[in-house]
């Protein structure tokens, strides 16, 4: 394994060096517990010490800073050197990298537990110690910091005084006063929401009318992954969006039936959409997987703040063995960690029957910090 382990570091070391796109995503996804060699911990923790300070990174640059421990390790030095990286397969060696991660990590708690066995440790010990290893095999600690109370207290003092000069929680806020209201001011880092309608009621009209607000309006880098709509589609429903002209829905807009004065109304609304910070991409066979690693990737190029999904039920876990209720279950709660774990708001759209119970699973529900149904106003 070790062979394959240097090969893989290097080559995911060498994209990080030679291409920016795979440095911004390698320092959002590792650490450096995720090598195993000497020279490749170092050159990442360097890497990282130096990007965060605002430094270029590059072969050149980074070599000059750990030319000294080069010296001695030429070989592994080489590997880096040499290696034919290609943005194209960045991914698949990440997520080999993250593979031989784990399994080093599972092969040392096997050894751990080996050890105490053959002491003949108490069972009890032996079971307490399984759990924390596992623990820490599924679960990253490192960043984990214990509240006092008098952090507490400093903390309170200090979250009264900016609700108070804010008026409102310094979340987004959106031309909605009613969910402004409930959000306490808007959206936080860390919260995953949900919006439900029935089939054909309004479901991507509100949330493209969410991004608006918060991505043309207020210029915060927001991502919508889109499952369903074409490119032309999304266009459309945008010119309708941004011309703000009763007349012109997106219905009218794609059959091309529009007059003079109302094609300068969309050319001039074209400026707002290029000064915005809205992005999209469109993935007709979204997995959970695919999600977090596009999520992870922008919010390193762009400082995401919001993703929108549209819609959970074209989502896959690529597990047969899951029933519908587990797959929605296992989606909430991986995006409401996705949202902790990247301080985004994930707001993701999911369908209702005509009965308007939640497609799939109430469980989704649990995961959520809101859950909002969308209904027609009534005349």
């Amino acid at each position: 394994m070790a062979v394959m382990d240097d090969t893989t570091e290097a080559q995911v070391l060498a994209a990080m060096l030679n291409d920016k796109e795979c440095l911004d995503t390698g320092i959002a996804i590792l650490h450096s517990d995720h090598f195993s060699h000497f020279l490749y911990r170092m050159v990442y923790s360097r890497m990282t010490a130096m990007y965060s300070a605002g430094q270029h990174v590059d072969a050149i640059t980074v070599y000059d800073a750990v030319r000294d421990v080069v010296k001695g390790q030429g070989t592994a030095w080489m590997l880096i050197k040499d290696a034919a990286w290609g943005k194209g397969t960045f991914d698949y060696w990440v997520s080999k990298l993250l593979d031989l991660a784990q399994k080093r990590k599972r092969a040392h708690f096997i050894r751990q537990l080996e050890a105490m066995i053959l002491k003949d440790d108490p069972a009890a010990e032996i079971l307490r110690e399984a759990e924390n290893q596992l623990y820490g095999i599924t679960a990253n600690t490192s960043d984990v910091q214990i509240v006092t109370p008098k952090d507490h207290a400093v903390k309170m003092l200090e979250t009264l005084a900016a609700r108070i000069d804010k008026k409102s929680n310094g979340g987004i806020r959106t031309s909605y006063a009613k969910l402004n209201f409930v959000l306490n001011g808007g959206f936080l880092p860390g919260q995953m929401i949900i919006f439900a309608a029935q089939t054909g009621k309004g479901k991507t009209a509100f949330a493209l009318n969410l991004m608006r607000d918060i991505a043309v309006t207020q210029r915060r880098q927001a991502l919508y992954v889109n499952t369903e709509m074409g490119d032309e589609q999304i266009s459309c429903r945008w010119m309708s969006i941004l011309t703000d002209h009763p007349d012109l829905t997106h219905t009218k807009i794609a059959s091309g039936l529009v007059n003079e004065h109302e094609q300068r109304a969309i050319m001039q609304s074209m400026e707002r959409m290029h000064l915005s910070g809205f992005h999209s991409v469109t993935i007709p066979d979204l997995t959970v997987n695919t999600l977090v690693s596009t999520a992870r990737r922008f919010k390193a190029q762009k400082d995401m703040k919001v993703l929108v999904v549209d819609y959970v039920g074209r989502m896959d876990t690529s597990d047969p063995k899951m029933q519908e209720w587990q797959v929605y279950k296992f989606i909430a709660k991986r995006l409401k960690t996705l949202a902790q774990e990247l301080q985004i708001t994930v707001i993701m759209l999911a369908q209702i029957t005509e009965g308007e119970k939640l497609e799939g699973s109430r469980a989704m529900k649990n995961e959520c910090d809101l859950f909002g149904y969308l209904r027609e106003a009534e005349q």
